[in-house]
């Protein structure tokens, strides 16, 4: 399922999220439960790459491995100590309000600033798709997740402590006055924070970002940076390269917006294990 069905398949109609402006640099680690841009280059290497709509379809891609010929491409080596420059360059190409594709767990994403009603703009227009469909956010940590939303629950904590980070994304309702724009969101946010390392360092340095799937919407998410960049060519400002995507399953999205909690979308985590870590059966009525 990709993320436009899943988002009208939700009935939600939202798998964003976002952060309160001054909220970034976020420690990460579970939650205490209560009761249970630039054309600059560094050796490439690779960390597994978002979580957002899975491969669909049939058509050719370029699943080309070696570094891409671009001076918009950033190499993304293992070596941390390696990546201040890099989490520079893909500070401030967020900060000046422009677009970045980046690795996650699943699938590479496109992310900008979801308190950049341009930048938001802007990426709605890399992937020409209406607003109906909100965008999703990444953050660094539970604490971060926290500042976006109404209230982070008893389940949605234990939900983040045994699964964050991982292929979970949590839907609650989003915090008063938050002041994002995500398209059409209907008071609701989708909040995940992804198992790769360079993601949740950039996502430190900038805030929560909203991040969907490098791709085309109805074409399917290419597992290179070599054949993203053929897919969305001029349109995005920097590409963070680690390597392929591991792809695999999407993200199981669960929503705690109603009294019981409701599967949305299966995915990498079991229903069956979301159940036993909450304790109760989810619900998958609309």
């Amino acid at each position: 399922m990709s993320e436009e069905e899943f988002e009208v398949a939700g009935g939600l109609k939202s798998e964003a999220g976002a952060q309160g402006p001054g909220d970034h640099a976020e420690p990460s680690g579970s939650p205490p439960v209560n009761g249970g841009s630039g054309g600059l280059k560094s050796e490439a290497g690779a960390q597994g790459p978002g979580d957002h709509a899975e491969p669909s379809g049939s058509p050719p891609v370029n699943n080309a491995t070696g570094p891409v010929d671009e001076p918009r491409v950033v190499q993304v080596g293992r070596d941390e100590a390696l990546w201040d420059g890099l989490l520079e360059v893909g500070g401030e190409v967020i900060a000046r309000g422009g677009v970045i594709v980046l690795p996650t767990d699943t699938v590479y994403g496109v992310g900008c600033d979801p308190f950049n009603s341009s930048a938001v703009d802007a990426l709605f227009a890399v992937k020409r798709r209406g607003r109906d469909l909100p965008l999703p956010v990444l953050v660094h940590g539970w604490r971060q997740a926290i500042g976006l939303v109404e209230d982070f629950s008893e389940q949605a904590k234990t939900l983040a402590a045994a699964w964050w980070p991982g292929p979970l994304t949590i839907v609650l309702r989003e915090a008063a006055g938050i002041g994002w724009d995500l398209g059409d969101s209907r008071g609701t946010v989708a909040v995940r924070m992804p198992k790769q390392s360079f993601a949740l360092a950039l996502i430190r340095r900038t805030g929560p970002l909203a991040v969907t799937s490098a791709n085309r919407s109805g074409e399917p998410t290419r597992p290179t940076v070599a054949g993203i960049v053929e897919q969305l060519g001029d349109d995005v400002d920097v590409f963070f390269d680690a390597g392929p995507a591991p792809g695999g399953e999407p993200s199981t999205i669960v929503d705690l917006t109603s009294s019981r909690p409701r599967l949305l979308r299966a995915g990498a985590i079991p229903a069956e294990e979301i159940e036993r870590t909450l304790g109760e059966p989810l619900s998958d009525g609309a």
